[in-house]
């Protein structure tokens, strides 16, 4: 039975989306995985070459709420990374959840059949706390929560930390676009050790351009640029996850 994972924050523009990609294939090196698009903005499914896909989320949702049955059919990456893209329908599917019964739990009964085929799910959320990001944090079994070392980024981990606590999921924060010369930047990812209480992971994903550039070749960073910093440092952070997953 696989392990589901939502990337997710409240706050926008802190790399949710580069996590989940570059992760995604960190981990297909010992996982078979999943990735899901849940954000209408759809970058994770534009920034790996899936854009405007007719087997969608949006799509595989409408069918479980109406008749309660979706066949899902994800599309191939590669033998080991497959992906259910988005796109901006899932603007409207936030209306029809709020009339549906138990709608933060939908995504959850629809992953059930996924489970006994793929290793790890991973959740790609959109940079709000509405229906979409709670059906997929109720699917969870581990939150991860990218943020900039920097205050706004920072205040928005608390809603989503909170709601692991209260749910009893267990977290990671990841601190993302790591300026390792920035003076500010390490004093704050200092004090996040203090403060957050052994749930920041140990390895900083840093500001690295071709992590960037990969997905303006609607690539991961593995297949555009192996030897990059951004590859070393999600081979890392696969590997010090790898006990929690």
């Amino acid at each position: 039975m696989s392990r589901v994972i939502s990337v997710s924050n409240h706050k926008g523009g802190v790399g949710k989306t580069t996590v989940v990609a570059n992760l995604g294939f960190a981990l297909a090196r010992h996982f078979k995985v999943l990735l899901i698009d849940i954000d209408p903005q759809a970058n994770l499914s534009s920034g790996l070459g899936f854009a405007d896909c007719k087997e969608n989320l949006s799509k595989y949702f409408k069918e479980k709420i109406h008749f309660r049955n979706s066949k899902i059919v994800p599309s191939v990456i590669n033998q080991y990374v497959h992906i259910i893209p988005a796109n901006v329908d899932l603007i409207k599917l936030e209306i029809l959840l709020r009339e549906t019964p138990r709608a933060e739990h939908v995504l959850n009964e629809m992953l059930y059949p996924l489970k006994s085929i793929y290793d790890l799910i991973l959740l790609d959320c959109p940079p709000s706390f509405n229906l979409l990001t709670l059906n997929a944090l109720y699917s969870s079994n581990l939150i991860l929560i990218p943020a900039k070392p920097e205050i706004f980024s920072i205040n928005g981990i608390g809603l989503i930390k909170k709601f692991a606590i209260e749910n009893n999921i267990p977290f990671k924060i990841i601190f993302n676009q790591v300026n390792v010369r920035s003076v500010l930047h390490q004093k704050i990812i200092t004090e996040a050790e203090v403060n957050f209480n052994g749930n920041l992971v140990g390895h900083n994903v840093r500001n690295t351009l071709a992590l960037a550039e990969a997905f303006e070749h609607a690539r991961d960073i593995f297949h555009y640029n192996n030897s990059s910093q951004g590859a070393e440092d999600f081979t890392n952070l696969a590997e010090e996850l790898l006990p929690f997953v």
